[in-house]
């Protein structure tokens, strides 16, 4: 999957083995900084500090993380500015932002200061690996969560995962009594600003509720076999949809 550069950002990443804070060059194209505009990455304080001690997930089988690994990643600040760090993960289990800090200690970005995470290859840090955008949530005990960006533009294409645990009875011979394992329930939504619908599934009633097309965009649909029934399909659509919208 091929994910679009974010607001026309051009990052030139250089981590680093050692340094966990580094400038670095992000301009957007015939702006003058905007929000993300030429700036540079401050001490990854910034993101806020909270230990991750109090988690353990050793009785659970299975991860809560959307990569079990670590990689590098842009934490695009609410207020602004951007932090680089080199080791970083996604909880999905509690929403949460994982990360090591320049003493190796395990910490938690703290709920609120992180619009956006975008994951970079651990091999080839110039790759994207996926971009999580923040919507608050209710539902999600910090008050936010995080939706991965899979078509980006005025409208957007976000898929939800969320970690949960299973627990079932063991046999009356087994030295636990009752067995845990994460598991991952996955949803859609289409987003338009900060306004975020839901989609209970993959169909053309539910995106065309929250879309409206017009005539074109019916027709579009049509010449080109489009039942947005897959995510490639509502992909595709929302590319051509946002450029006959600019």
């Amino acid at each position: 999957m091929r994910i679009p550069c974010l607001l026309s950002i051009l990052l030139v990443p250089c981590f680093s083995g050692n340094a966990q804070v580094q400038s670095i060059d992000i301009a957007a194209p015939g702006s003058t900084g905007g929000n993300y505009g030429s700036v540079r990455y401050y001490d990854p304080s910034m993101v806020g500090q909270k230990n991750t001690a109090v988690l353990n997930y050793s009785d659970i089988e299975g991860t809560p993380y959307w990569n079990e690994g670590w990689n590098p990643a842009f934490l695009f600040l609410n207020r602004g500015g951007i932090v680089k760090l080199k080791n970083v993960k996604l909880n999905l289990y509690t929403s949460d932002i994982v990360y090591i800090d320049e003493k190796g200690v395990e910490m938690e970005a703290l709920p609120g200061m992180v619009q956006k995470v975008m994951f970079m290859s651990q091999k080839d840090t110039t790759k994207v690996l996926a971009l999580f955008d923040a919507f608050r949530d209710s539902k999600v005990a910090n008050g936010y969560a995080y939706y991965r960006i899979i078509a980006d533009g005025k409208w957007k294409l976000l898929e939800l995962k969320k970690s949960l645990i299973r627990t079932v009875p063991m046999s009356a011979m087994a030295a636990k009594k009752m067995e845990s394992s994460f598991y991952t329930e996955s949803s859609y939504a289409i987003a338009s600003a900060e306004n975020i619908s839901p989609l209970k599934s993959l169909n053309y009633s539910n995106v065309i509720a929250v879309i409206h097309p017009d005539t074109n965009t019916e027709q579009w649909l049509k010449d080109n076999k489009n039942t947005l029934r897959k995510e490639s399909e509502v992909v595709s659509f929302l590319n051509y949809y946002n450029l006959q919208k600019l």
